[in-house]
């Protein structure tokens, strides 16, 4: 196959183009959005603790409703993921919890990312430090949404035993 001149001016333009788009990460360069759990992420590398919701442990076992043992807490870290990929994810912060973490509402595609895991029944309102996503989380139980189609325990109890 030959090449006319004007076909190669456009493919080096289109390499000259190319250059310019940001690189894809490479090993050592820090990603700006990471996801740890369901309520804990890493934004531009300062780790941050969803304020208001507690979702399940990575490692925690829920039941559906038909009974059968489901990775819960992977669930919810996945639901996050998605709702993150909606958009920018900003969060507003005022303090930190005893860890040192950054205690926020996150926010991506100017959806609430908290009260939207609370509501998808990804998450319960932590009612511990906070009042604001009880409404979601009735909601959420209302329509068996998530956590609330089979069982599932808080994850204050299960990070106790």
């Amino acid at each position: 196959m030959f090449c006319t001149v004007k076909d190669a001016a456009s493919w080096w333009a289109l390499l000259l183009a190319l250059s310019f788009l940001p690189s894809p990460a490479v090993a050592g360069e820090t990603i700006p959005l990471r996801i740890i759990d369901g309520d804990t992420l890493v934004l531009d590398g300062e780790t941050i603790r969803m304020s208001g919701i507690d979702a399940p442990e990575l490692a925690q076992i829920c039941f559906d409703q038909h009974q059968r043992a489901v990775r819960c807490g992977v669930r919810a870290k996945r639901h996050l993921e998605r709702l993150a990929g909606r958009g920018p994810v900003h969060c507003s912060s005022g303090k930190r919890d005893v860890y040192g973490r950054q205690l926020a509402t996150c926010t991506a595609g100017g959806i609430d990312l908290n009260a939207q895991m609370v509501r998808d029944g990804h998450a319960f309102a932590f009612r511990r430090y906070s009042d604001r996503y009880i409404g979601e989380e009735a909601k959420a139980r209302r329509d068996q949404a998530g956590l609330w189609s089979g069982q599932a325990e808080e994850p204050w109890a299960y990070r106790t035993r």
